[in-house]
Parts: C-alpha cells; structure tokens; sequence
C-alpha cells in the first residue's frame, strides 16, 4: 500500500511540474528606423506567438509599463540589464529582448531569449524579408518563436473540414466541422490557409 502511495505522489508530482508554466516577460522591441505604432503590433503580436505555442505565461504589458514609470525608464532607454532586472521585478523567469528594423527594402528583426536570474543568452534567433513588413508578422515572428521554444509548431493542432480545402484557427467562422490535423499534414494533403482566420505559417 505504501508501495502504491509513493507511486502515485511521485506521478503526481511529475504532473505538477509538467503543468508549470514558464513566466516570460517580452519587453517592447528596440525600434531601428520604423514607427513607434509598427513596433508595438509587432511586439504585441510576439506576445501572443508566444501564448499560442503553449508553456509560456507572459507578463501582463501593463505590469511592465508600471515598473517602468515607477523607475522613470523609458523601455528605449533601458539596456539589457535594465530589462533583466525588470523581468525580476515583475515576476518571470525569462526575458525576451530583441530589436526591428529596415535597412533599404529590407525588414530585419532580432530576438534573444535571457535567463532572468542568471543573465545567459537561452537561444537567439532572427529574419529577414524584402519588401513588405507584413511578412515579419505572417511568416517572421512565427519562425523566431518556433527558434526561441523549441517547439515544432508545425505539429501544432489547426482544423480542416470535411469538403473544404482550407485549414483553419480553432475559432473560425467558417469552421463549421471540426477534425484536427497537424499544419504539417495540412500542407502535404494540399490544404490551403484560411483568409478569415489567417494560421500562422509555422511550417
């Protein structure tokens, strides 16, 4: 009996910890030659790249916007230890740091996932596209998020129906039946994204 018990604390516990969520704080991100309004979509948009690929719990924008008026930073004027140690403050156990910018036709954007508690680099990724912006929010920030976690995104689950040829958010409209399938798989049986809902490109 005790045999038993010990056996099911230790798979609860190893539930527990599966369940835990890491905390990440993503600071808005170092704006080299775009406007302020591009920047912030796109920092906003890493926030819930972020929240979609599962295990992440990310800071509130307010709490950081809090911790920054209460030290009198701007985030533009606030290196790397500065946002480390906000990341401290506000509660979370990584910090994503990055920087976005346009160098002629071409749009860059740079990301580094930090241990708060010890200041090493995690992993870093970036991307590059030339002509329009939107290509960092459809296929970019998709791409660094699948770098920065780890996680093959592309076996995520999306939606197809049963005599459509589109694949489709979990949420959308036009889903009027629901059978799941791996974005990977989507593709290869010739699926198309969904105008409405827009899946990111993670594979």
């Amino acid at each position: 009996m005790k045999t038993i018990f010990k056996l099911y604390s230790i798979i609860l516990f190893i539930n527990f910890g599966l369940s835990q969520k890491t905390t990440v704080a993503v600071f808005e991100f170092e704006n080299n030659g775009l406007d302020k309004s591009a920047v912030r979509i796109i920092t906003e948009r890493m926030q819930s790249e972020f929240v979609k690929a599962g295990g992440y719990k990310v800071v509130e924008r307010s709490k950081i916007d809090n911790i920054l008026k209460e030290q009198k930073f701007q985030n533009s004027g606030c290196v790397d230890e500065c946002l480390i140690e906000i990341g401290k403050m506000v509660g979370a156990k990584e910090a994503l740091i990055g920087s976005v910018g346009k160098l002629g036709n071409l749009f860059t954007i740079t990301a580094r996932l930090v241990d708060v508690s010890t200041g090493e680099n995690i992993r870093s990724s970036d991307y590059d596209t030339e002509g329009e912006i939107s290509n960092l929010l459809k296929h970019g920030l998709p791409k660094i998020v699948v770098d920065l976690t780890g996680k093959n995104l592309a076996e995520k689950e999306i939606f197809v129906t049963k005599s459509g040829k589109k694949y489709h958010l979990e949420h959308c409209k036009w889903l009027k039946s629901k059978i799941p399938i791996t974005q990977k798989s989507a593709k290869r049986k010739g699926f198309k994204p969904c105008k409405v809902c827009s899946p990111p490109d993670y594979y």
